[in-house]
């Protein structure tokens, strides 16, 4: 958890008649279970209990995306005055932001930016995409293939960084299934990313041994574009 200088905070008190906008510094933020994140500010108005709200919006465009957040003071009262308090509170996700990892960078802070989903990896695509006999030992009963494929790590060498890929087989029937899964770091030292088209490949190769006839076919995802797969048989 990053720990920024603390705001130093006075004692002045001054009465509105007239609604006004809070002045607030995030200081800290934590991911909780169960969507929710922990937010310690800053905020003028404490001469009475405050409410306030957090709000997510203007996503780009990364994958995963990172998601500007706002702490906002929600208090339904037209008098405010100047006094600083510091406050922790807890804030729960929207429902359709959940499911999909994103991070979390507050507007009203220097730099915090924290991973705000407990998903941390995705599918990845594949080209270039090899399947080719090896040698599968001295049991005649078995055989083996060597995959090999070019694997995107990010939409560029910033979307990049830090990304591990690797490939996850599963066998379905007769058929083995191959996919590329990214995971992405618990934290991202890089905030923003451009959306510069410029994707990173790494190369990955793994031989699969089986029983002869257990396999009859390997069906390869994600092959050029996330959806599109492509059958290869091989008996």
């Amino acid at each position: 958890m990053t720990i920024l200088n603390a705001l130093i905070l006075g004692t002045v008190f001054q009465a509105a008649p007239v609604q006004q906008t809070s002045s607030i510094y995030v200081h800290e933020a934590s991911y909780q279970s169960n969507h929710q994140v922990e937010v310690e500010f800053s905020h003028a108005g404490g001469c009475q209990p405050r409410q306030f709200a957090m709000d997510i919006n203007s996503c780009n465009g990364e994958i995963p995306a990172t998601c500007a957040a706002t702490i906002r003071d929600v208090t339904d009262t037209d008098y405010v005055c100047e006094r600083l308090m510091r406050t922790r509170q807890i804030f729960t996700i929207p429902d359709h932001l959940r499911g999909a990892g994103f991070y979390l960078r507050f507007t009203q802070a220097e730099d915090i930016e924290i991973v705000a989903s407990e998903i941390k990896t995705a599918d990845s695509v594949i080209r270039r995409a090899s399947v080719e006999p090896v040698n599968a030992g001295i049991n005649p009963d078995y055989k083996a293939y060597e995959f090999k494929a070019q694997v995107m790590v990010g939409a560029n060498p910033c979307q990049a960084r830090d990304v591990n890929v690797e490939l996850s087989p599963q066998q379905q029937g007769e058929t083995l299934v191959i996919r590329a899964i990214r995971s992405y770091p618990e934290i991202k030292e890089q905030s923003l990313c451009t959306l510069e088209f410029n994707p990173q490949f790494q190369t990955l190769k793994a031989q699969y041994r089986f029983r002869d006839g257990e396999v009859r076919q390997i069906r390869i995802e994600n092959v050029t574009s996330i959806g599109e797969h492509v059958t290869v048989d091989i008996d």
